[in-house]
C-alpha cells in the first residue's frame, strides 16, 4: 500500500531524511491492534526498517 507521511515525525525518522509529505510504500503489521505499517528505508549504505503509527500516516486510494 501506499502511505503518506503527516504530522511531526520521531526524531529517527528525521533523521533517516523523513519528512512530511513523503510517498511510501508501506505494510500494515500483521500483529498490530493500534494500526501501525512498516516501511523500509536506505540510508548511509544500509537498510533501516522503520514503523509509523496511524497518527502519521494515511493511506493513499489511488
Amino acid at each position: 500500500m501506499q502511505i503518506k507521511l503527516i504530522g511531526d515525525l520521531d526524531s529517527e525518522l528525521k533523521a533517516l531524511g523523513c519528512k512530511d509529505g513523503d510517498i511510501l510504500t508501506a505494510e500494515k503489521c500483521p500483529v498490530s491492534t493500534v494500526g501501525a505499517v512498516y516501511f523500509e528505508v536506505y540510508k548511509f549504505g544500509s537498510k533501516y526498517d522503520c514503523v509509523v503509527w496511524p497518527e502519521n500516516y494515511q493511506v493513499i486510494t489511488n
